[in-house]
Formats: C-alpha cells, sequence, structure tokens
C-alpha cells in the first residue's frame, strides 16, 4: 500500500512538471508567433509533444 501511494505520489509530480513545461512552451510558441494567436489546440498538443520526444 505505501508503494502504491509512493507511486501515485511520482506520478503526480511528472504530470505538474509535464504541465508546467508544456505552459511554458506554449507561452513561449505564443509570444514568439503573435500573429497566430489563435491556433487549433490539436497544433499546440502536436507542438508540445514534439518538444518531449
Amino acid at each position: 500500500m505505501i508503494s502504491t501511494a509512493a507511486g501515485v505520489g511520482v506520478a503526480e509530480v511528472a504530470v505538474v512538471r509535464i504541465a508546467r513545461a508544456s505552459r511554458a512552451a506554449a507561452a513561449h510558441q505564443w509570444a514568439a508567433a503573435p500573429h497566430a494567436k489563435r491556433r487549433p489546440a490539436a497544433a499546440i498538443v502536436a507542438s508540445v509533444n514534439r518538444g518531449f520526444r
């Protein structure tokens, strides 16, 4: 039970870190491309996924 809780905690930390990184990447893209403020969510997700590979 303790090991499961620890695993969940580690997963939560990873999710938070990924969320922060993706937010930072999206903010950077938004700043770098102000003419494309209305990008589709799919394009943002795809570009963020490329950043993690």
